[in-house]
């Protein structure tokens, strides 16, 4: 299998950036922000309207999706499927949640108590600039 993909800026899409030609050297948080936004398109093209850049069926559940990527290719990999006009539902284990909580819109947990049974509550993210502006004006 090949790969050649060119990585253009969002403002100039006649100036290419860089181009990718292997996944090889690459580490696992870029081969997810590749593969991401590959995969968007590609179902983009698929699920789009005919003469619109929008999906006709937006939301894409990703199961422990971005879980080998660092913060930064997440938000970048997010970023690109939003922009691809899907809703994104994404499922990741607790330790990873930080990673994806900035770009969401509602965040809910699922948990198992003791018993195995399983319920959903709200998540109520504060940002960390928005810890900042608390903790200055306590002072």
């Amino acid at each position: 299998m090949s790969l050649s993909a060119r990585v253009v800026d969002a403002h100039d899409p006649t100036k290419v950036l860089s181009t990718i030609r292997t996944l090889a050297s690459k580490s696992g948080g870029e081969v997810a922000e590749i593969v991401a936004f590959i995969l968007g398109a590609a179902l983009l093209y698929r699920l789009g309207r005919d003469g619109t850049s929008k999906p006709g069926f937006a939301p894409v559940l990703l199961d422990e999706g971005f879980i080998k990527a660092d913060s930064r290719f997440t938000s970048r990999a997010i970023s690109a499927w939003q922009g691809f006009g899907f809703q994104l539902i994404i499922a990741v284990p607790e330790e990873k949640y930080q990673s994806v909580v900035s770009k969401a819109e509602r965040v809910l947990n699922i948990v198992a108590d003791a018993d195995r049974r399983s319920y959903v509550s709200t998540f109520d993210y504060v940002a960390p600039e928005d810890v900042a502006e608390e903790d200055d004006a306590e002072q």
